[in-house]
């Protein structure tokens, strides 16, 4: 069994992962889903796609140090081998470090992306981050959502915070899979 302090929060408040998903899975399949990023909403994110059910592999520069902030029960490891683990991604790093997988395009090919991101100032580029994704991985099903959910609120849940989430995507099939995250 594991426990982790939350983001900002006393060291009272802590979430408990117990073993062999005790933790209200939807169903027994444990779908992995992966997210690209270690950042605070990375790690609120995986969280609470553990509580939900879903196995987690994390993609990062620097796993061995990313892995210290991370349950027990989330892999943590380089991009390249997160992204052959699963077909639903969280990009969750910013507009700038997108091109930082373009080396690992071809195993984007047919995957969902889900940016998660915005940027700092309106009009800061001249398309969308979700358009710049897409503009990078043609191959891929880009998926734009999450982005209006703070860090803070994913660890709360819905008591403290809006339940609503858009979704967009230019592909029916991959919004419909994202939604039912």
């Amino acid at each position: 069994m594991e426990s982790i302090s939350m983001m900002g929060s006393p060291k009272s408040l802590s979430e408990t992962f117990l073993p062999n998903g005790i933790n209200g899975i939807k169903d027994a399949r444990k779908v992995t889903v992966g997210v690209i990023g270690s950042g605070d909403f990375a790690k609120s994110l995986t969280i609470r796609l553990i509580r939900c059910g879903y196995h987690v592999v994390i993609g990062s520069r620097n796993p061995k140090f990313a892995s210290e902030f991370f349950p027990h029960v989330v892999d943590v490891t380089h991009h390249e081998d997160a992204l052959t683990k699963t077909n639903i991604i969280f990009v969750a790093i910013h507009r700038e470090h997108y091109t930082s997988l373009w080396d690992l395009r071809h195993l984007l090919v047919g995957k969902i992306l889900i940016d998660v991101s915005n940027n700092m100032r309106i009009n800061q580029y001249p398309e969308s981050n979700a358009e710049y994704l897409a503009s990078l991985f043609p191959d891929s099903l880009i998926v734009k959502g999450f982005n209006v959910v703070s860090a803070w609120a994913l660890q709360l849940g819905p008591k403290d915070a809006s339940r609503q989430v858009y979704i967009c995507s230019n592909n029916i099939q991959a919004r419909q899979q994202v939604i039912e995250l």
